[in-house]
């Protein structure tokens, strides 16, 4: 869904999912986290599986945390799809596997990510 319908919609159904995301793991968080930032700076209603792992690592890299390998970055990919947060759609497949689409469903990307920065925010606190 492109972002201006994503806000239209959050205005009149303000849907930020805050208590489920307070249960989300650190890497979740960094994973929602990469892919709203992506969506953001691509124009675009997805981004791919590819593309959402390289801003996982810059998201990871910026925040000091170690990424986590390809498999178990899906896991939490697939798990903010089950919690609602994502959606993930299979496209086509490649010599090195199957590529994705993920996209978010109704939470402008700019407003998940303030949410979602806030968390961070608190979960850093809690360390120190």
């Amino acid at each position: 869904m492109p972002e201006h319908v994503r806000a239209a919609k959050a205005s009149v159904l303000p849907e930020l999912r805050k208590d489920a995301m307070g249960d989300l793991t650190l890497h979740e968080l960094l994973v929602l986290l990469a892919l709203v930032r992506r969506l953001k700076t691509s124009n675009r209603a997805y981004v791919l599986t590819g593309e959402l792992e390289k801003s996982y690592h810059l998201v990871c890299e910026e925040l000091k945390e170690r990424p986590r390998q390809h498999s178990r970055m899906l896991s939490y990919l697939y798990r903010l799809r089950d919690l609602g947060f994502v959606e993930v759609q299979p496209t086509t497949i490649h010599p090195k596997g199957q590529t994705q689409k993920i996209s978010l469903e109704e939470v402008p990307a700019r407003e998940l990510e303030k949410e979602v920065e806030k968390v961070l925010e608190s979960l850093r606190k809690e360390e120190t």
